[in-house]
Order: structure tokens, then C-alpha cells, then sequence
């Protein structure tokens, strides 16, 4: 399980070891971009970008395996 300790720490991770980037909408709520698999998930909270990195890299990691 990925744990960070800022919304920085998590933006560097996405972006060079996923192909993510994380975008700041306002109002604490974020946007992910998965570039790989072309999905875009919108209006989520800091809990909730930590529960789709975890998923992403979950898949990356049983895509390498397999």
C-alpha cells in the first residue's frame, strides 16, 4: 500500500513512476489523469486520490507479474 505524507510527494510519485498526472481543482477536491489506460477521474479528496493510486498501482504491479 502507497502511503505519502503530502499531495506533493503523491504528484512526483504518479507522474514518474505511473504516468499520472494530478491536477488541483479547487475546494481540496483533485483530478487524476491516467494517461496509460486514458481515464480521468474528477472531484476527489485527498483520501480518495490515495484509494485510485493504490488501485492503479495494484493493476501496474499484476500487469508485470503477468
Amino acid at each position: 500500500m502507497l502511503r505519502f505524507k503530502n499531495m506533493r510527494q503523491r504528484v512526483e510519485f504518479a507522474y514518474e513512476r505511473m504516468n499520472i498526472d494530478i491536477y488541483y481543482e479547487g475546494d481540496y477536491r483533485y483530478t487524476i489523469e491516467h494517461h496509460s489506460d486514458h481515464k480521468i477521474f474528477e472531484k476527489l479528496s485527498e483520501e480518495q486520490v490515495d484509494e485510485v493510486l493504490n488501485q492503479i498501482w495494484q493493476e501496474l504491479k499484476v500487469e508485470k507479474v503477468g
